[in-house]
C-alpha cells in the first residue's frame, strides 16, 4: 500500500500544478512532489462536483527500505496513480 497526503497545491495552469506533500510506502515516509493534471480546472468546480485527476512521481525505492531485486530492478520507480477529489 502507497499512501500519499497532500500539503500545498500550486497550479501552473488552470488544469496542471504541483503537489506537495508525504509519500508512504512500506511503514516508511518521505516528502514528494506530485506533477498533476486535472480534467477539469479545479477552481471553478462547485460543491458536489468531482474533478478527476492523474498524479505522476518518481522515488527513489532504496529510500523507502525496498531493497530486493537491485540485479534487476532499479533504484528509480515512476508512480502514476488517477484519482478524483469532491470539493465540499
Amino acid at each position: 500500500q502507497i499512501r500519499f497526503v497532500g500539503e500545498r497545491l500550486d497550479l501552473t495552469t488552470s488544469t496542471k500544478g504541483k503537489v506537495a506533500g508525504e509519500l508512504t510506502a512500506r511503514g516508511v515516509t518521505q516528502p514528494a512532489t506530485l506533477n498533476v493534471v486535472f480534467d477539469t480546472p479545479p477552481l471553478e468546480a462547485r460543491a458536489g462536483q468531482a474533478v478527476s485527476f492523474t498524479a505522476k512521481t518518481t522515488i527513489d525505492r532504496r529510500k523507502f527500505g525496498m531493497k530486493s531485486y537491485q540485479l534487476i530492478v532499479g533504484n528509480k520507480v515512476k508512480i502514476t496513480m488517477s484519482a478524483k477529489m469532491l470539493p465540499e
